[in-house]
């Protein structure tokens, strides 16, 4: 593997609370039969959950639309800390699914960064932010080595894929205008996550910046011909848990509770560490060592960080910018933002100064 020059990044960087950190990947291949597989079984856990969040028997059952990202869950659920909680966790690809599934009335919380979150409030007002719980380095740029060197290092002349609305979107957008280029300076294929990997591989696209586990799978798969760029590896987003403003509301109660369970999971880490990589690749069907070996790259902390507000902020400025969202100016982002139910069981682990 090739590392590119390294340069200084001035953009978005990382904001570490104390703590653990961590970082996780995934298989390294799947095959169409179990992607198939996978549709069906998040279609029909859905379905399952909808039903039960709309009959009048179990109308307070709390769906959490969880991506593998959201390591503290998985972990919770796992050491049965969910289990006398009325939640059913359904797992999804990404995190613009996870915010769908919300504003669609599947589920009742999303996970996801602080941009995508950013992204659906903007356009749906409801939505509230309830905490963070990881500041997560694991959105990452890589390259083609034989296509970086085919342009001599040019990084206009490399052929990008991103996510649309995703955070490899708007960091690639940031990381090109720190080399003095303009996103629409350079081609870019918008692509789903598994179609980025594939894209790269087959070589229709020379670059990606995704997040993992697809970042793993590219640098696996690539073996020697793959380059990443340590200047942008500072890049850090907060990994995010989300909700409609009259659900939560409502539900303060079950919502502390489930919030504390997350921090009890965050010690367990903590403290046993090993057995929660051992947990936690069980459960999502990611091979140990390769879990083990991204581990410090997300913070586990259920926390409201007292820059959110900011971070919110810059997000939206770009999205104004790039004509994604129709505003003549910034709004005020703490009314995207419920810490209550943090705050009830965890009051130092609001930040915030309001």
């Amino acid at each position: 593997m090739v590392s590119a020059p390294v340069q200084r990044l001035t953009g978005r960087r990382r904001q570490t609370e104390t703590g653990l950190v961590t970082k996780m990947k995934s298989p390294l291949s799947r095959t169409l039969t179990l992607a198939l597989l996978m549709v069906l079984v998040v279609g029909l856990a859905l379905t399952t959950a909808r039903a039960r969040v709309q009959s009048g028997t179990d109308e307070q059952r709390m769906v959490v639309g969880a991506t593998p990202t959201a390591i503290l869950i998985w972990l919770a659920s796992d050491l049965g800390y969910l289990d006398r909680l009325p939640v059913d966790l359904v797992r999804m690809r990404s995190g613009i699914a996870t915010g769908q599934a919300v504003i669609d009335g599947k589920a009742h919380l999303a996970t996801s960064s602080d941009f995508a979150f950013t992204a659906r409030a903007l356009e749906h007002q409801d939505l509230r932010l309830l905490a963070t719980m990881s500041s997560s380095q694991t959105a990452r740029l890589v390259a083609r080595a034989s296509a970086y060197k085919a342009v001599r290092g040019d990084m206009g002349k490399l052929r990008y894929a991103v996510t649309r609305n995703g955070i490899g979107h708007y960091f690639l957008s940031q990381y090109l205008a720190f080399l003095g280029l303009n996103f629409d300076d350079v081609e870019v294929r918008f692509l789903p996550p598994a179609d980025i990997v594939e894209a790269v591989l087959a070589g229709t696209v020379d670059a990606a910046l995704t997040w993992e586990p697809h970042v793993s799978r590219l640098v696996t798969e690539l073996a020697g011909d793959v380059i990443r760029f340590e200047d942008q590896m500072d890049q850090f987003y907060y990994f995010s848990l989300y909700g409609k403003k009259d659900w939560i509301g409502k539900n303060h109660a079950v919502l502390a509770r489930f919030l504390g369970a997350l921090r009890q999971a965050q010690e367990f880490a903590r403290s046993k560490p090993e057995e929660s990589i051992e947990r936690v690749s069980r459960v999502l069907d990611i091979e140990p060592d390769v879990l083990a070996g991204i581990w410090q790259n997300h913070t586990l902390q259920v926390l409201m960080p007292n820059d959110i507000p900011l971070v919110l902020e810059q997000a939206t400025e770009w999205r104004i910018r790039e004509g994604l969202v129709e505003l003549d100016a910034i709004p005020n982002v703490l009314e995207f933002i419920e810490p209550t139910p943090l705050r009830t069981i965890a009051p130092d682990s609001v930040h915030l100064l309001w």
